[in-house]
């Protein structure tokens, strides 16, 4: 379940991608993944040796849900 909600956040935020991609904002898109990806790695190294499976399911679950805030906060401050 914490997979499956933390998926979820993951595709709104492709949704979210869409203006910005379409204003060439693409710099913005790749930065936001790589700094979402930063967050999953340092969560499992941190959860994983503890909580094995549930806590790489934990650190996928803050790397999307930080993918999505971020998206949508880039998403709002674009100029028309």
């Amino acid at each position: 379940p914490i997979l499956a909600i933390g998926l979820g956040f993951f595709g709104i935020s492709l949704l979210w991608q869409a203006p910005l991609i379409a204003r060439g904002k693409t710099r913005t898109v790749s930065a936001i993944a790589i700094v979402s990806a930063l967050i999953n790695l340092a969560a499992d190294a941190a959860l994983v040796p503890s909580m094995g499976e549930v806590g790489a399911a934990w650190g996928t679950f803050f790397c999307f849900a930080f993918m999505l805030v971020a998206t949508i906060i880039a998403a709002k401050t674009v100029r028309v």
